[in-house]
């Protein structure tokens, strides 16, 4: 019983989702600055040929050309206002897309960083990063002092029930 009791001082951590967090972003032709995450599309880049699109744990961004030549991407993008701490974040999938973007993904805190300056795709790729977060279960200080108080009420019982 210790044991338990010893795991309920300390904080512990818990698998978070991005859906419903309101976000900024910020870059070379990004558009809107802010949005909440949910369904469909959050943001847009270089009038519309790059789409940001976050899932529950996912970052997706799309190329819309019907160019048949690789796009050559500028710029860097960062997202910030996450509601839990980024923990990782890497590639997943590729999809036609090629350069420092795929390279070097920066995360810190609540927000990432998309470095597109040496980056290019294909007409109709897609590049999808995982995003891994965790969510602080705060300490509460009652919680630990109910189970102390059942404990010692155990104990008592216990005493009484063998004597």
């Amino acid at each position: 019983m210790l044991i338990v009791f010893a795991g309920l001082l300390g904080p512990s951590t818990a698998r978070a989702t991005l859906i419903g967090d309101n976000i900024s972003g910020s870059g070379f032709l990004l558009g809107p600055s802010s949005a909440t995450i949910g369904a469909g599309t959050e943001f847009y880049g270089l009038l519309g040929l790059v789409n940001f699109d976050f899932g529950a744990n996912t970052l997706t961004l799309t190329t819309n050309s019907s160019w048949d030549l690789p796009i050559i991407l500028v710029g860097s993008y960062v997202f910030t206002g996450f509601d839990d701490t980024i923990t990782g974040f890497n590639v997943a999938s590729t999809g036609g897309w090629g350069g420092t973007v795929v390279n070097n993904p920066l995360f810190s805190g609540h927000s990432l960083t998309l470095d597109l300056n040496a980056t290019w795709a294909k007409a109709d790729s897609k590049l999808i990063f995982n995003i891994e977060t965790a969510t602080r279960v705060p300490d509460n200080g009652a919680t630990v002092a109910m189970v102390g108080i059942c404990l010692l009420g155990l104990a008592s019982l216990r005493r009484k029930i063998l004597s």
